[in-house]
């Protein structure tokens, strides 16, 4: 058996994705019996697995960006004296925990960071990240549909900040865990990552969703105050209403099967920056009543909702950043048992190969969006015995208990 050293600053009191991650490597190393010490902000403990060995850091660091845009400008030293409070908190969480010369696996963007500052200052000997995004691709994209000069000037500074960042931080790590293959090779041609560790681990979703069962009671419920029938036609999406997240097109492309199947509904769960403009648009389009906006759901109820639908859309426009990364809420939907939809990127044909897993379609292209969704309702019977066994798939291949087999950091310093 192994011992592994893993570190964040979160301390777990909101119900993000990014959680969603370190539940689920976390307790599938402790579930197989391996030595898991996790030092963290986090101080309820019933979502980790009881062997894991919890080391509490206990500082409320609310100055990252401050932090992550010195170390893209200044050495090492300069930036960790600006923060020595935190970094006092840190180190006696390291001695606690016994760190010694072990690596230590950093989870999040600011814990990378930190990973590289403990490192130069010789706090630990070497530290592995694992990369939650690509944020020269957000800042590249950012610029390029950028309003104005202002902005477009912004977003190259903050291009510049990223990159340096990243530069120095993944440069100097022992090993990389990637989300994919696709963004491996994306990383591997922007900076010296030669002679490091890597893995590839897509953002998958943990066992405890596998388990989850919809609430009867609650389901009835929903369906009464959504008018919902036996004849409707249910899509679903579940997400953030950002820019690339293509919620318009899903919009459009609902009301022209609408057109066509007046028995079918659109159930748009989620919250997020262009929220208000999804809803005007819904309001000025012919099925505009057959389209329901749900705030913010509990992850623990996922389940339900996802049971009133007959086809689960990810409908993400085009972009790079999909292109490299597979979000979580594919994985989500896929755990469904329901039929699932979502954009031909690059990442996604990795796991979906051949389109086994579940239908695609091209980002950005409304009518082939609409195209996806009338097939799955002339055909919804026909698709539903094809993906049948798809959750029993994922449960045996696309589990955290699964990947995390090949995690096997090394134990010798590394000579960055």
């Amino acid at each position: 058996m192994m011992k592994y050293y893993f570190f964040t600053l979160r301390d777990f009191k909101k119900e993000v994705g990014e959680n969603v991650r370190m539940y689920g490597m976390l307790n599938s190393l402790a579930a197989q019996g391996h030595e898991v010490v996790f030092l963290s902000n986090a101080e309820d403990y019933k979502s980790f697995h009881p062997a894991i060995q919890q080391v509490c850091i206990g500082y409320d660091f609310q100055e990252k960006r401050k932090m992550q845009g010195l170390l893209a400008l200044f050495p090492a030293s300069v930036v960790y004296q600006q923060f020595r409070p935190l970094f006092s908190k840190i180190e006696a969480a390291i001695e606690r925990a016994g760190v010694g010369r072990m690596p230590v696996c950093f989870f999040d963007y600011m814990d990378n960071t930190i990973g590289y500052l403990l490192k130069a200052k010789g706090i630990i000997q070497s530290y592995v990240n694992d990369i939650h995004g690509i944020s020269t691709i957000e800042q590249s994209y950012q610029r390029s549909i950028a309003s104005s000069s202002y902005q477009r000037l912004v977003h190259s500074w903050k291009y510049f900040l990223v990159n340096s960042l990243d530069r120095k931080v993944f440069e100097g790590a022992a090993g990389l865990i990637y989300g994919s293959s696709s963004m491996q090779k994306y990383y591997e041609q922007m900076y010296r990552l030669d002679g490091k560790q890597s893995f590839v681990i897509p953002y998958l979703v943990g066992d405890d969703a596998l388990k989850r069962q919809p609430d009867a009671a609650r389901q009835r419920e929903l369906k009464a105050e959504l008018g919902l029938t036996e004849q409707d036609f249910v899509v679903l999406f579940i997400g953030t209403y950002k820019q690339t997240g293509g919620m318009d097109d899903l919009i459009k492309a609902f009301d022209l099967l609408h057109r066509d199947i007046a028995a079918s509904k659109l159930i748009m769960i989620g919250g997020g920056p262009i929220k208000d403009d999804c809803v005007k648009l819904a309001q000025q389009l012919p099925a505009a009543d057959a389209i329901h906006f749900i705030s913010h759901i509990p992850y623990a109820e996922m389940a339900t909702y996802q049971s009133l639908a007959h086809v689960i859309v990810c409908p993400d426009k085009e972009n790079p950043f999909s292109q490299h990364v597979v979000h979580v809420k594919y994985f989500d939907a896929l755990i469904s048992g329901r039929l699932v939809i979502n954009g031909a990127f690059d990442s996604v044909k990795e796991i979906n190969k051949n389109e086994e897993l579940s239908l695609t379609f091209k980002p950005s292209d409304v009518a082939d969006l609409h195209a996806k969704l009338a097939y799955c309702r002339d055909h919804y019977e026909e698709l539903c015995r094809k993906y049948a066994g798809v959750k029993e798939y994922m449960a045996q291949h696309l589990t955290y208990n699964a990947y995390v087999k090949n995690l096997r950091f090394n134990t010798t310093p590394s000579s960055n």
